[in-house]
């Protein structure tokens, strides 16, 4: 059927399923994230802002896991007196590094000789 011939109740019905088709389709590409047209916007860059809801998600999110981490933080890394502990390797992990590292040196005295 040519548009010449459509009445004006069927020029007004396709225009806005048109309409709804344009609205579904922004829809889709904000859910998706990348443009099925292809076309930016008159400024030419895309450009993507955070809601405040989302905003205020994040930070209470990331207020939970500093939480979290100062707990286990002060609870594991402190002394009698308050003082932070520095981290110390054990006699036995020193004793297997001093292997590894003797192989190692031995192992390369050998191939410079």
């Amino acid at each position: 059927m040519e548009l010449l011939q459509l009445t004006a109740g069927q020029l007004r019905k396709a225009a806005v399923l048109k309409e709804r088709i344009d609205d579904l389709n922004r829809e889709l590409e904000a859910i998706l994230g990348s443009g099925t047209t292809g076309t930016a916007p008159s400024g030419g860059k895309l450009h993507w802002t955070q809601t405040p809801a989302g905003k205020a998600r994040l930070s209470r999110s990331l207020r939970k896991s500093w939480r979290r981490r100062g707990a286990k933080g002060n609870a594991e890394a402190t002394t009698s007196n308050g003082a932070r502990v520095h981290w110390t390797q054990t006699p036995a992990g020193k004793a297997k590094m001093a292997k590894l590292m003797r192989k190692t040196w031995k192992r390369r005295k050998l191939t410079a000789a």
